[in-house]
């Protein structure tokens, strides 16, 4: 207590430093892999356990049923206003918006970059630019369409990200640590890997040597073995609409829970 710390100091001692608790933390998003998966891939490299509300869309008719998110949304609404998926809560609190997710999340992990905050949020703005792209096609209806894509990726987004890890020191986009752009990255490089395969296309990475390294050095990573063992990861890309991506009907193992955070 107080007198035990009050005793330690008098003799030029320091009181041990208490470990702090781990945050609770719960993350909300479809039973896809899509704009959650760089939130839970976050989690599991820091170590620290989430537990992973997981929405299911079922088929009705001519349409899609997605009453399990819309029964649950209002209550989310009364605590957030602006809730929508995917959303995390931290001890607590509610935060919904991809971008804002992700950034939330950095800072309890450690895996913010002090002094990098304004370069963080413009390599995760860049990162959704080519997630927004891809989604157009992705839920559309024209396989020309995801060629053409693809090709445009090659051409445009992955010069950029290319040049990005060239200036820096380390093997990630802000130089040795990851951030919560680097695993939006990895996503999308990901995704666009399946893509090409599923098009008989060349991979998409083939002339770009540091995003190569940066792609294997995420993938390999030992922090994410079980990550990339577990459902999560074998989760479809996209939800059961989707043109591309909407493999399987997999829900994803909580292999990572704590119980929801009340």
């Amino acid at each position: 207590g107080v007198t035990a710390l009050v005793a330690l100091t008098a003799y030029g001692m320091s009181p041990p430093k208490r470990k702090p608790k781990p945050p609770k933390i719960k993350i909300g998003y479809w039973t896809i892999r899509g704009l959650a998966a760089p939130l839970r891939m976050m989690c599991n490299y820091a170590g620290v356990d989430f537990y992973d509300e997981q929405y299911d869309i079922k088929r009705e008719g001519e349409g899609w049923d997605a009453a399990e998110w819309t029964s649950a949304k209002p209550a989310l609404a009364a605590k957030n206003p602006l809730i929508n998926l995917p959303y995390v809560e931290i001890n607590g609190a509610l935060t919904a918006q991809s971008n804002a997710c992700g950034m939330a999340l950095a800072k309890v992990l450690g895996l913010a970059l002090p002094g990098k905050e304004v370069a963080t949020e413009e390599l995760a703005c860049e990162v959704m630019d080519l997630r927004n792209a891809a989604v157009r096609v992705f839920y559309g209806k024209s396989e020309e369409a995801l060629k053409t894509h693809l090709d445009t990726v090659v051409a445009k987004n992955l010069p950029k990200f290319e040049a990005a890890l060239a200036k820096t020191s380390g093997a990630f986009l802000l130089g040795k640590k990851p951030t919560f752009p680097d695993f939006g990255l990895w996503e999308m490089l990901d995704e666009h890997e399946r893509l090409a395969t599923s098009l008989k296309e060349k991979s998409p990475l083939a002339g770009f040597k540091k995003l190569k390294t940066f792609y294997a050095t995420i993938r390999n990573a030992p922090e994410l073995i079980v990550y990339f063992a577990a459902g999560q990861y074998a989760l479809p890309i996209n939800n059961k609409m989707a043109l591309f991506g909407a493999d399987g009907e997999i829900r994803g193992n909580l292999y990572r829970t704590n119980p929801p955070p009340k």
